[in-house]
């Protein structure tokens, strides 16, 4: 029954040969040392805003091509997937073909001009982008669509992924690098308008403060941003879907001081995490928001709501929040996370958007360069993140970090496809070596 309702919701079905290792106590709370923590009380209430003017670009469309500036800062770009995988073979089909189309594998991607070797790094990093046919080579972004005909018929990717360098004016290491991940009906609408919106409210705010501000000042202005674009998403999207966001940007050029610190927000199941030394070990990583860990479910049962435990000896991350649609008693949906942007019907029973925020201070490690990653549950619930940080670090000197991204990218849709079920969530990975 509670495989029926989440098929119906069109929420993904985490399989049970998970390999993530557990990150939390038994208090819920994560184990890192640099976790921050606020405690705001302003209005959570989602405000009746026009947001038409979101609406009339086709949102089902992911936002493909070249490089281009980022609104609020003429010096910043702004990098997009340069294509979507499932795009680049795409031919006109009849519905009842997406199934097979979708699992087909596209050609290797080719560039008219290749990202810099490895050996022009240094002066790859004062250029914005190497040209319009080439992503820098210190970064690597790229998107597949899912094939989600076996769910709730989606033809189109709901996944939204971004990096922007330099994020402040006149600061060139800084840099905001995002996932969100969209799910239900509308959840392609609801991060459209998060992958717009919350870099710009973040900018704003930094920008508008009278000084570079504290650790707990930006704290407190990366929970207000995630609320304020929870509560300004699309009305029509947002009541009923919504999305993940994981974060992480750098605001200052002070390489090696506590002032370089990079800051990691995360709201629901996608995941950001720092890679680093020779081998490629795991220095940071964001904890995901599950109905089961223990402060997210009392969370969720203090507000009146119920949270789905999957049977004894199976994995909890298959845990859910039912969230009643109000037809008929026991009829809903459930939510494979406790906290999210939009699912506004979701509020009444403890889902909420408020990120879990933590910090580091990255420094060079052995002879290998630190790599942030951000990535959607489609790549991790394939490939634990561990074998992700291993692939980035050890084979950068002999791909680009685009190419490594594309073959950790195409690894996991075969194994999406090696399950044997008409299902494979959107795959979405962006990098950057920082």
């Amino acid at each position: 029954e509670t495989r029926d309702i989440l098929n119906r919701a069109g929420h993904v079905i985490i399989d049970d040969d998970d390999n993530t290792i557990e990150k939390d106590n038994a208090d819920g709370k994560p184990n890192d040392d640099n976790i921050l923590e606020f405690e705001l009380h302003d209005d959570l209430s989602h405000e009746q805003v026009d947001n038409s003017h979101l609406l009339k670009t086709d949102t089902t469309v992911f936002p493909l091509g070249k490089s281009r500036p980022f609104p609020s800062c003429a010096e910043c770009i702004a990098y997009y997937p340069p294509l979507d995988l499932s795009d680049h073979i795409k031919e006109d089909v009849s519905l009842h073909q997406m199934f097979n189309f979708l699992n087909a594998e596209p050609p290797q991607i080719t560039r008219k001009k290749p990202p810099l070797p490895v050996e022009q790094l240094v002066v790859a990093r004062t250029a914005n982008a190497a040209s319009d046919d080439a992503l820098p080579a210190q970064l690597g972004i790229i998107t597949r669509q899912g094939s989600k005909m076996g769910a709730n018929g989606h033809i189109f990717n709901q996944d939204r992924i971004v990096i922007i360098r330099p994020f402040l004016p006149s600061v060139p290491e800084s840099f905001f690098i995002g996932i969100f991940d969209g799910h239900g009906a509308l959840g392609h609408v609801v991060a459209q308008h998060a992958v717009e919106q919350l870099a710009a409210t973040i900018f704003d705010r930094v920008t508008n403060a009278a000084t570079m501000p504290t650790e707990e000042e930006i704290g407190v202005m990366l929970t207000e941003a995630f609320r304020t674009v929870d509560r300004t998403a699309p009305p029509n999207a947002a009541s009923m879907a919504g999305c993940t966001a994981s974060i992480a940007l750098r605001l200052s050029s002070s390489l090696g001081s506590s002032s370089s610190k990079i800051y990691f927000a995360n709201t629901g199941d996608s995941l950001s995490f720092l890679a680093g030394g020779a081998t490629g070990s795991i220095l940071h990583e964001t904890a995901k928001h599950k109905p089961h860990l223990p402060l997210e479910r009392m969370r969720v049962e203090q507000a009146g709501g119920f949270v789905i435990l999957p049977p004894d000896g199976a994995d909890m991350e298959q845990s859910r929040v039912f969230v009643p649609d109000g037809s008929e008693p026991g009829m809903g949906v459930a939510l494979a996370m406790s906290r999210s942007l939009g699912d506004w019907s979701a509020a009444k029973v403890g889902v909420i958007p408020d990120p879990g925020i933590s910090s580091y201070v990255p420094t060079k490690v052995g002879e290998s360069a630190t790599i942030v990653v951000v990535a959607s549950d489609g790549l991790f619930d394939r490939v634990p993140p561990v074998i992700l940080a291993q692939r980035l670090t050890t084979e950068r000197g002999i791909l680009s970090l685009e190419s490594i991204c594309e073959q950790l990218v195409r690894e996991a849709s075969g194994s999406w496809k090696d399950m044997g079920i008409m299902y494979r969530d959107d795959i979405s990975i962006a990098v950057l070596e920082v």
